[in-house]
């Protein structure tokens, strides 16, 4: 059933749609939208830790937003992910509570991450986040950033010379967080270039997005950008980075799929795959990124490792060592270093980090501290976005899940990154149908909308 709105002046310049169009067409918007996008990029360098500057540009947008939005009086409605963030908070009070000491740091750092993040993808970015040019830009900054690294391979390769694109004399927003250090001990390693991120997780995690978005457009009417989805996997090849690899398969082997129901332009398609499959061969053969990715997956379950079972089972394993009351509720968001001491908790699967680091998936993060019931809450949210999202979101949001169980992203800018795009509302609804009845009116579908609504209510 559909229902019409006349689209006179008068009642557009009052209406919710109308206000909203304006918005995501003014500076501000399109600042807001810069901001998410660079923000992973920013967050490379600190400006005062432990501050990133991606979060405190972040920080800086959501204010202005905030301020706007008071003054346009728009209001929100409770969904999965906030009462996710209520009860984190409750547990979090309650089991510090029963701590030796009250990690005040610990929380301040955490919940100012996890709630601009949530605001950001929750409240604001429905209204000021311009999902078409925001993915248009990332999909050419992926482009360009491939570029780099495939340049940093090749030059790699003819001149045995590893080049860092960081800037120098800066604070790092990482684990090192001295630049001379940083260059001091990745000298060391094998080489694998990282285009201007630190490290090739970063990169991949970053390109994921742009190659989602090159092969399912969010605008339904634009066609898949080979060109970028090729260049972009052939710089994630040349990472030798295992999550990039799995991200490359799964986004391709999804678009071949789709693409053999359409039966869309079959010979490009073939030639296409055949290519990357020669460029994937040549980079095999000249490297060691098989036998790199095979030991990952062969370490999987070995004690004191650093690379498989440090991403996957860590978590896993401190949960087990649980109290049943805190396996069901969880032990919140900054209490985990405090909780692990006071319980004298020890994983087989620590391997060179200490115990009190917090390094786990962030799938394994999310069940450490909001226990089964928190985490089936925060499950049915990403559930019930899949059930209304469009190809794009779909892809994406498997993608976002392959990460979310193999790396720590939780309390990084690229979660919100993806949440933006996935939970992104008028990108989930087929609106906006144009027709002429005398006059010119808008038609939505109302049962799409009815749908969001009742599942977010």
């Amino acid at each position: 059933m559909t229902f019409m709105i006349e689209s006179n002046r008068h009642f557009c310049k009052n209406s919710i749609n109308y206000r909203t169009h304006i918005r995501r067409n003014s500076l501000l918007s399109t600042i807001f939208t810069v901001a998410i996008v660079l923000s992973p990029i920013l967050n490379i360098y600190y400006s005062i830790p432990p501050v990133g500057w991606g979060d405190l540009l972040l920080v800086t947008v959501t204010l202005c937003v905030m301020i706007d939005t008071i003054i346009t009086r728009k209001g929100y409605k409770l969904n999965l992910y906030i009462l996710f963030l209520a009860y984190s908070f409750l547990v979090s009070l309650f089991v510090s509570m029963s701590l030796d000491s009250f990690p005040i740091y610990e929380y301040i750092s955490k919940y100012a991450r996890i709630i601009l993040y949530a605001l950001i993808f929750i409240c604001y970015s429905r209204d000021y986040f311009n999902i078409l040019f925001g993915a248009r830009f990332i999909r050419n900054l992926s482009i360009f950033v491939s570029l780099i690294l495939i340049i940093q391979a090749i030059y790699h390769r003819l001149f045995n010379v590893g080049t860092f694109l960081i800037i120098p004399n800066t604070n790092l927003n990482y684990s090192i967080v001295n630049y001379a250090e940083y260059l001091q001990s990745y000298y060391f390693l094998a080489y694998r270039p990282s285009s201007i991120f630190l490290e090739v997780a970063h990169f991949a995690q970053y390109t994921a997005v742009g190659l989602v978005l090159a092969l399912f457009p969010f605008d339904q009417k634009e066609k898949p950008h080979f060109k970028a989805a090729v260049i972009i996997t052939i710089a994630i090849l040349f990472s030798l980075s295992s999550n990039g690899l799995v991200i490359a398969t799964i986004v391709w082997t999804i678009y071949l799929y789709k693409s053999s129901l359409y039966r869309l332009n079959s010979l490009k398609l073939l030639l296409t795959f055949t290519f990357l499959l020669a460029v994937g061969w040549f980079i095999i053969q000249k490297t060691n990124v098989l036998d790199m990715f095979l030991y990952r997956l062969s370490t999987i379950g070995v004690q004191d490792s650093t690379t498989g079972s440090l991403r996957l089972l860590r978590g896993l394993d401190y949960f087990r060592q649980f109290d049943l009351v805190n396996q069901i509720f969880g032990i919140g968001f900054g209490n985990y270093v405090d909780y692990v001491t006071d319980h004298s908790l020890f994983s087989i699967y620590n391997g060179n980090i200490e115990t009190t680091n917090e390094y786990m998936n962030a799938l394994s993060y999310v069940l450490v501290s909001c226990g089964l019931v928190g985490f089936v809450i925060y499950l049915l949210y990403w559930f019930v976005c899949f059930k209304i999202a469009n190809t794009s979101q779909k892809v994406m949001l498997v993608v976002f899940f392959m990460l979310l169980s193999t790396s720590s992203i939780f309390l990084m800018p690229i979660y919100m990154v993806f949440a933006v795009f996935i939970s992104h509302r008028d990108a989930t609804i087929p609106f906006l149908k144009k027709k002429s009845m005398g006059s010119r009116c808008l038609i939505f579908r109302r049962k799409y909308i009815e749908s969001f609504d009742n599942h977010f209510t």
